[in-house]
């Protein structure tokens, strides 16, 4: 990866013009993993039919970091022109079940499909895939591929710690890390968050504050790397979740009729949601999607919206975007009203509640939360101390075959299926942790977490 010695923030070459905010001259170069991204710019193409060029919604940070995908281009991005004095701020709220989320046009889901063996990596067997098992809950990750970065590291993590302290306290979280270090961020998250949560005396929140702090005062420059994260808690019955970005927490509850529904314990946070976007603009963030100059039969050039609405900023003469509204890291975006606050969700545990999907984006951006939570009641469905762990597995391997299909970027993957019983809480923790390629399996000594 390129050295992350950055020179300070240069703004004198964002140019309002109206409606538009032009930077030209850039050299923009698509990251692996498109989570900032520089190349949000007037871009000529030629398309014979009116859909526009996307890109996958995971790709919420791109830069100037890599040589893949180089290209020349005039860069340009939209700025919205309203603006707002007021500031959200997360609340403890209890989960509204009226709420419901718009489904994602995504494959329907064979159900004859799903007796047969998971879907395994026709492309790189090499792939390394990490599955972890515990009393009530077990972990799959498998690492993405990023087409001319060979030496791809994971930058997901994730935090699992039952009996907290000898406690009934329960933690399960999910980071995925973005930017250039963004593997060091999620990993150092791992690794301090359990000593932020004692400190605070199990106050999460507060130990979001901390953690964001520790970040802007480590050796390591985050001012554009960063990671997301869901962290939540299980106390006896009571199911608390925090979520800062866009990966997400689901649960999947059984019905009377014998069906299942997903009913999602988290919002994505993206800098087009109404409320997130008046914080942004009340601090004097720029938003707006990159701008695709395409040309129409009949219609000329024709501007066109490509990818998802980022928040830009300019950085060694780069104009960068982030595409989340909510991270831990990334200071310098966070100075443009980009926040480390979670929101907050608390849920009491009800009779036919069986099961919680926390994951990254790279399980959300092609399997929505009622088809997640479909391959997950297969499993559930079957009773008593069901495989969680083989839940995990499935789950994560569907999703990674459907990014195969679909390009060849493929994200890094990361899921923890949480098992709700009625039964006692859980007991001592032992651990059963593998190392794997999606060719096989070989066991390793390992604690909680990707390193």
């Amino acid at each position: 990866m390129r050295n992350n010695n950055y020179s300070s923030l240069r703004s004198d070459r964002l140019k309002d013009t109206g409606s538009n905010v032009i930077s030209q001259g850039f050299r923009a170069q698509a990251e692996s993993k498109n989570d900032h991204d520089t190349s949000h710019g007037v871009q000529t193409v030629t398309l014979k039919g009116l859909p526009s060029p996307r890109e996958p919604s995971g790709d919420s940070y791109s830069n100037g970091s890599s040589n893949a995908y180089r290209r020349n281009m005039r860069i340009g991005s939209r700025q919205q022109n309203a603006r707002s004095s007021s500031s959200r701020h997360s609340s403890k709220k209890q989960h509204d079940y009226s709420a419901t989320q718009q489904a994602q046009q995504l494959p329907m889901i064979n159900n004859n499909a799903l007796t047969k063996r998971p879907p395994t990596s026709n492309r790189d067997g090499n792939s390394a895939m990490i599955t972890e098992e515990y009393h009530l809950a077990s972990v799959a990750s498998i690492k993405g591929l990023k087409p001319g970065n060979p030496n791809w590291t994971n930058q997901d993590n994730f935090i699992v710690i039952e009996q907290f302290d000898n406690r009934d306290y329960n933690i399960y979280c999910v980071l995925d890390g973005h930017g250039e270090i963004g593997h060091h961020v999620s990993r150092r998250c791992r690794e301090s968050f359990p000593q932020h949560v004692r400190s605070t005396n199990y106050d999460i929140r507060k130990s979001f504050a901390l953690m964001q702090n520790e970040l802007n005062s480590s050796d390591m420059d985050v001012r554009c790397s960063g990671a997301t994260c869901v962290f939540a808690t299980l106390i006896g019955r009571m199911l608390t979740v925090y979520n800062c970005g866009d990966s997400r927490a689901v649960l999947g509850r059984r019905l009377a009729t014998g069906g299942y529904v997903a009913i999602p314990l988290s919002t994505d946070h993206k800098p087009d949601h109404p409320e997130e976007r008046k914080r942004i603009l009340s601090c004097g963030g720029h938003l707006g999607c990159r701008q695709a100059m395409v040309n129409q039969a009949g219609r000329g050039l024709v501007s066109v919206p490509v990818g998802p609405t980022r928040v830009w900023y300019q950085f060694r003469g780069d104009t960068m975007g982030l595409a989340m509204s909510r991270s831990l890291g990334d200071s310098i975006v966070h100075k443009s009203g980009v926040s480390a606050d979670p929101e907050i969700m608390e849920h009491a545990v009800e009779e036919g509640d069986e099961f919680v999907i926390i994951a990254t984006d790279g399980i959300w951006d092609v399997i929505d939360n009622s088809q997640a939570v479909q391959l997950v009641q297969n499993f559930s469905s079957k009773g008593g101390n069901w495989s969680t762990l083989e839940a995990a597995n499935w789950l994560a391997k569907f999703a990674r075959s459907r990014w195969e299909k679909m390009s060849p970027m493929v994200d890094d993957i990361t899921c923890i299926i949480i098992r709700l019983s009625s039964g006692s809480s859980a007991g001592p923790s032992p651990t059963h942790a593998r190392r794997e390629s999606l060719g096989g399996r070989r066991d390793m000594l390992g604690k909680s977490g990707i390193y």
